[in-house]
Parts: structure tokens; C-alpha cells; sequence
């Protein structure tokens, strides 16, 4: 079966943003563009 996914958006760079992102790293590699958009004003956990 094709790959139907070609990006990813995560919204949220808190600790399950983050991980999440590297989950999906992990399982996709290059195939897919994952980006995660994070707050500038709310500070990292």
C-alpha cells in the first residue's frame, strides 16, 4: 500500500510534543515532514 501521509503537524512542545514527534521520527525517518509548533511565551516543563 502507498504511503498516503507526507507531513505531520504536532501542535504542543511540551514533554508529549516532543516525544511525539521523536516517536514519529522513529517510525517514518525521511518519508514524512513532521514539524511541531511550540509557544514562545508558555516555558518548557
Amino acid at each position: 500500500m502507498r504511503n498516503l501521509v507526507k507531513s505531520i503537524l504536532i501542535v504542543g512542545g511540551g514533554s508529549a510534543g516532543w516525544m511525539t514527534v521523536a516517536h514519529l521520527s522513529e517510525a517514518y525517518g525521511y518519508k514524512v515532514k513532521i514539524s511541531l509548533i511550540e509557544s514562545l511565551t508558555i516555558p518548557k516543563i
